[in-house]
């Protein structure tokens, strides 16, 4: 049946969700309701959209392309996360490429940096400053210093203006 479709031309799967775009928005959106859920398709679209804009197809599982698990990505963000960070504040932080994807020169050095080992989790000021840049040990620990002077500079205010 399958084949018979595919040979006049249909998608037959394509066909089904443009049928059934309740049920396949109401499935993706039950998915992405949990921390695994949510890690899944944000890491799918991001190392889609990395492959498709250097001209390159998806050919693997996304877990083959970070190197693990899903569950064993979101360990290793876990193992990164700096104070005040977890789950349920997700978009104040963001997943980081220590090394940005914009440095990959061929579609392998794009697989090598999609690894789950390039990733870290970074507060959201502190990653639209750091960009597409490679920061050194010294650029860090200065980054994080500002940043958290910054929030405290944001709780003390906060407080002020409750008094």
């Amino acid at each position: 049946w399958m084949d018979k479709k595919l040979k006049q031309g249909i998608n037959p799967i394509k066909e089904w969700k443009l049928k059934n775009k309740q049920r396949t928005r109401l499935y993706i959106n039950r998915s992405r309701e949990t921390i695994i859920g949510k890690l899944k398709s944000t890491l799918r679209r991001r190392i889609c959209r990395v492959l498709k804009s250097n001209k390159h197809n998806k050919n693997n599982r996304t877990e083959e392309i970070l190197g693990g698990s899903f569950f064993e990505v979101k360990l290793h963000i876990e193992k990164k996360f700096k104070e005040g960070m977890n789950w349920d504040n997700h978009g104040k932080w963001h997943i980081d490429h220590i090394i940005p994807l914009i440095s990959a020169k061929s579609e392998k050095e794009i697989y090598n940096l999609c690894r789950y080992t390039n990733l870290q989790p970074l507060w959201a000021e502190e990653n639209h400053r750091k960009h597409n840049h490679i920061l050194t040990a010294p650029e860090r620990d200065k980054q994080t210093e500002t940043n958290n002077e910054h929030r405290t500079n944001k709780a003390e205010n906060k407080k002020i203006t409750r008094i």
